[in-house]
């Protein structure tokens, strides 16, 4: 009896010490996969919520860049935010007006990034070199309120006035990059027309020229761009900061009409800590372009490739907008069953009709 005792009494305890071994072993297991998931789950959310608010921001901000480089005069662009820590804000200098051809039917008309030499245009004939420049029509604003500013994006657009029943003459529009004012001085309508990346087209048409960054240094903040000093602007050997805006005309009937337009967006910098700066936006802290990209060379690696071309037909540019617009509302209005090409067809086809 004693041995069954004892064996009846051994076998329960290492059936309880089993028990409790499962039990143990199964509550760790539970609580290992209860609390694995758990950790897992809020280690895994954090860092791809960041993740997409970090992209999200890159997307915003770029975009919003190469929107103004290509179109200057509806999109003035996002801060820059590159190398400054002060407050800063968006505006534009800009420039409306008409101006006459020469006898012959030539004329040249470039931008320079600066409130006093903002437009330079070439109005002595093909072969003259004299030229005149005319301030930015907001000149005075900008003076009383920024110290310096940098270029973000600037275009020419202009429109020759030419009967119908007379030669519509020849355009040509483009960018040069590497000028300074004593280059620019001294070149002539005719250089502007032999330089071979100009694009050529219809003068009646109109014509589109925007300019873009060339190197680091176009990201900089210039005296030159806001405050008269001595010389007025940038000096005769200054590099320019942005490549150059032209557009020259040939063949226009003696002493045409062109009229002109000139924007120049900017990144400014307040001349004083509490200045009214009627027309600035943007003045509050917020994303810039430095928020997405680390570098300005890091930046125009993911941009560049994005960007149209500088030069462009100015009928062709208002068509191409049309269509986009026309395009997508009638895809709306048809209950979004067009596919995205059918739709971009549609809308360049309404558009061309609607500019006949």
């Amino acid at each position: 009896m004693p041995a069954l005792t004892f064996s009846a009494g051994l076998t329960g305890l290492v059936n309880s010490q089993t028990m409790t071994r499962k039990n143990k072993r199964n509550q760790k297991n539970k609580a290992l996969v209860v609390g694995g998931q758990r950790r897992v789950a809020k280690k895994r959310a954090t860092p791809r919520k960041a993740a997409n608010s970090d992209r999200g921001i890159m997307l915003q901000m770029a975009n919003s860049y190469i929107a103004s480089l290509n179109d200057p005069f509806t999109f003035q662009g996002p801060r820059l935010g590159f190398g400054t820590l002060v407050p800063t804000a968006v505006n534009s200098m800009y420039y409306r007006g008409a101006v006459t051809s020469n006898a012959d039917g030539t004329l040249a008309l470039l931008i320079i990034p600066s409130v006093v030499q903002l437009l330079q245009f070439y109005d002595g004939g093909l072969n003259n070199a004299g030229h005149t420049s005319v301030a930015a029509t907001d000149q005075s604003a900008l003076q009383a309120n920024f110290s310096s500013a940098r270029v973000i994006s600037m275009g020419l657009r202009c429109f020759p006035n030419i009967a119908a029943t007379d030669a519509p003459g020849v355009s040509f529009q483009g960018a040069m990059p590497g000028m300074t004012i004593n280059r620019l001085a001294a070149m002539t309508p005719a250089d502007f027309i032999s330089y071979p990346q100009g694009r050529i087209g219809i003068a009646s048409n109109g014509s589109i020229a925007t300019g873009r960054p060339q190197d680091p240094d176009s990201f900089i903040f210039y005296e030159q761009l806001i405050n008269i000093g001595s010389g007025g602007g940038f000096s005769d050997d200054d590099d320019l900061p942005f490549s150059t805006p032209y557009v020259v005309y040939q063949g226009l009937p003696s002493d045409t009409v062109v009229y002109v337009e000139v924007v120049v967006n900017v990144e400014v910098i307040q001349l004083y800590e509490h200045s009214a700066a009627p027309m600035s936006i943007q003045q509050t802290p917020g994303p810039t372009l430095s928020s997405a990209f680390p570098s300005v060379e890091r930046m125009w690696e993911y941009v560049s490739p994005k960007l149209g071309s500088v030069a462009s037909n100015a009928i062709t540019a208002i068509g191409n907008g049309l269509s986009s617009m026309i395009g997508s509302s009638a895809g709306k209005a048809l209950g979004g069953t067009l596919g995205a090409a059918a739709t971009r067809q549609l809308g360049s086809g309404l558009g061309r009709m609607l500019l006949m």
